[in-house]
């Protein structure tokens, strides 16, 4: 066995013309090099070109010798080309492959149009080859890096990169130019098995790459088979590798430059259907990189699908980044916004020019069973009744309103607080369109109706949430709830200082927040009804002046601010009315200015100062025309205070103080 192997090693040190001998003892001994593994069978690349080259002697023994030769190298190759054979079979793999590669691209190369009947059977094969030569070493690091989607997308972008310059991808590229309407009949069939059911990144980057490369060379031979081969992409956009999702996103981006216009709008349907189905967020990221592809490689055509695309693109940039994303990468939010700019002329004429097809699709989505969706839905209603204001009037403004009323039925759902802050936008910037009876839309005393009822809902930041939405909407269009609203937050804050009350189960965090909230919507919802102060007017101010030194500074700052709308609101404080009730007026304002003093020397907050001088000289214009309101002792002390104050950090504070001093005291 040994002998005869060194026999055939010798031919590579031989002439051609002086190796008949050597090739009529091969041809006799062919048995043998069938039998065996032969370790010098493939132990040079000579061997093999020197059996190729000896098929064309002159002489038919040695032809036909050789023949025989190439067929058992051929079955010896392949066996011993076998992953069993561990480091042997791998020394094979690396001496053969490079050989047999060489000559394909040759002879491609040489061939020309000859190539034309044999593309559809070597593209496929060579595209499929290109993941299987790939070193497996790369599929451990893959492995490796998988935790951290970053490294493994550079990690994949390398490979997808290094097997563009294979001499694989080399052949196919070469044979683009030779591929028309008679290749593609056979071509494309094999071409969509292999991008649906092909194995590696770098065969399915080489697909998408090569479909690229037709859609340039042959856009009109190719019309015919975009279909198929869009839907064979689009299934790919499912994989769950993210480097191949890109490559498929872009391979369909430039698919639709030479696809129908039906195949696109299916499309567009599909992936429409798909974001809105899926929760997936790998699922939904390959659909916006799918549009976005589209738009940078045919605006034209998706200005031609806008209807469709506009709506999925405006509702998908409100989708919430995941907490645990970094904020300073990029995320789907810039890929959808990116959609949004390249379609529209801006974001309000967007808007407007597409209404009636975003409302559509909002609607329908805040119907969702996923509570995402919906929440998604409602912060997209809050960017339309933002950006259009006044503009939108009737019938979506109705409709708007109607179906984020709706939505608030049933029970507490993670994120529904949106939907409460939707309306609250609605409300208060389209005040102007709201305040008119108009058919089908809701008036704004329902709409308060439906914010008290959530805002007795038992859990506490979705209660806080309909509460603010109140008090904004009842100070926007003076509307008077003040005695429901009393009655929620009254018992709170007068057993704020109980250290046994019965909040001990919640956070203090939240229970400040909670006094907080309370606090200022007591402001926001303080009439100018007189019956209604008349009733409250004492029992209010009697809350705020007790609560205002025993809270944290936020709670203070928020208490001056309701302290500031009660003076200002109060009809006992109007110029024409303060002789009626002098002695409460005077009263009031003594204790008022007595309990604000200490605020407007806190040393530690500036915001404290600020908010207790604007409201000291509020009520000092309100009285200071009214003899006896204002006792020598309360204003001397008022005075110090304002004196301190001219050394104040702030300049503003500095100015505003010393112009009271000036004018009034």
């Amino acid at each position: 066995m040994e002998k005869t192997s060194l026999k055939y090693i010798e031919i590579q040190n031989n002439p051609l013309n002086e190796a008949h001998n050597i090739w009529k003892s091969v041809k006799n001994n062919s048995k043998d090099v069938k039998a065996g593994e032969i370790k010098a069978r493939i132990s040079t690349q000579t061997y093999i070109f020197q059996a190729k080259r000896a098929k064309f002697d002159p002489k038919e023994s040695v032809r036909n010798a050789a023949d025989l030769a190439c067929r058992s190298l051929s079955r010896a190759s392949i066996k011993i080309c076998d992953i069993n054979y561990g480091k042997l079979g791998e020394k094979a793999t690396r001496l053969v492959m490079p050989c047999f590669l060489s000559t394909m691209l040759k002879i491609s190369k040489n061939a020309g149009p000859l190539l034309k009947p044999n593309i559809p059977v070597l593209v496929t094969a060579l595209l499929e080859a290109v993941s299987g030569l790939e070193p497996q070493v790369l599929n451990y690091f893959s492995l490796q890096v998988s935790s951290n989607q970053k490294d493994l997308e550079k990690l994949d972008s390398a490979r997808i990169a290094a097997s563009r310059m294979s001499p694989m991808m080399e052949t196919v590229n070469y044979c683009v130019q030779y591929i028309d309407s008679d290749v593609l009949v056979e071509l494309v069939p094999r071409l969509t098995d292999l991008i649906k059911s092909g194995i590696g990144i770098g065969t399915k980057a080489g697909c998408s790459s090569f479909v690229i490369q037709l859609v340039h060379h042959c856009p009109q031979d190719l019309t015919p088979f975009a279909g198929k081969l869009m839907s064979a992409f689009l299934a790919g956009l499912s994989d769950r590798n993210s480097s191949v999702r890109k490559t498929y996103a872009s391979a369909l981006g430039h698919l639709i430059k030479v696809a129908k216009d039906s195949s696109v709008e299916k499309l567009i349907i599909k992936l429409k259907s798909w974001y809105l189905d899926k929760e997936d967020e790998a699922a939904r990221h390959a659909c916006g990189l799918t549009l976005q592809s589209m738009c940078h490689q045919s605006q034209d055509i998706m200005k031609r699908h806008a209807t469709q695309a506009v709506p999925l693109a405006f509702f998908a940039m409100h989708e919430k980044k995941p907490e645990t994303e970094d904020k300073s990468s990029k995320d789907n939010m810039s890929v959808w916004e990116e959609i949004w700019l390249e379609i529209t002329p801006g974001t309000e004429a967007g808007i407007r020019l597409y209404l009636q097809e975003i409302m559509e699709l909002l609607q329908t989505s805040i119907d969702s069973q996923s509570w995402a969706t919906k929440a998604q839905a409602a912060d997209a209603m809050s960017t339309v009744a933002e950006k259009l204001k006044d503009k939108l009037g009737p019938p979506h403004l109705g409709n708007l309103l109607t179906t984020l009323l709706s939505g608030l039925q049933g029970r507490i759902w993670t994120g529904k607080e949106t939907l409460i802050q939707a309306i609250d936008t609605v409300c208060c910037y389209c005040k102007e369109n709201l305040s008119k009876e108009t058919e089908g839309q809701p008036s704004i005393e329902k709409v308060v109706d439906s914010m008290m009822k959530e805002s007795k809902k038992e859990r506490l930041e979705y209660k806080l949430e309909a509460l603010k939405c109140t008090g904004n909407i009842l100070e926007e269009y003076s509307l008077d709830r003040f005695s429901e609203i009393w009655q929620i937050a009254q018992p709170d804050l007068s057993k704020a200082g109980n250290k046994n009350g019965e909040d001990d189960d919640i956070k203090p965090e939240m229970k400040q927040k909670k006094f907080n909230c309370y606090f200022e919507i007591l402001g926001q919802s303080w009439p100018s009804v007189v019956t209604t102060q008349d009733e409250f007017g004492s029992k209010f101010s009697d809350l705020l002046l007790t609560s205002l030194l025993h809270n944290t500074w936020k709670i203070q700052v928020t208490i001056l601010k309701s302290l500031f709308k009660l003076i200002d609101r109060y009809h006992i404080f109007q110029k024409d009315k303060i002789l009626l009730h002098k002695a409460v007026v005077q009263g009031l304002t003594t204790r008022m200015l007595e309990t604000m003093i200490p605020s407007l020397g806190n040393i530690k907050y500036t915001v404290i100062r600020h908010e207790a001088l604007s409201t000291t000289e509020l009520l000092i214009n309100k009285v200071i025309d009214v003899d006896g309101i204002l006792s020598s002792d309360i204003l001397s002390k008022v005075q110090d205070a304002l004196s301190a104050m001219s050394g104040d950090s702030s300049p503003e504070l500095q100015d505003k103080s010393h112009e009271l001093l000036k004018n009034h005291c």
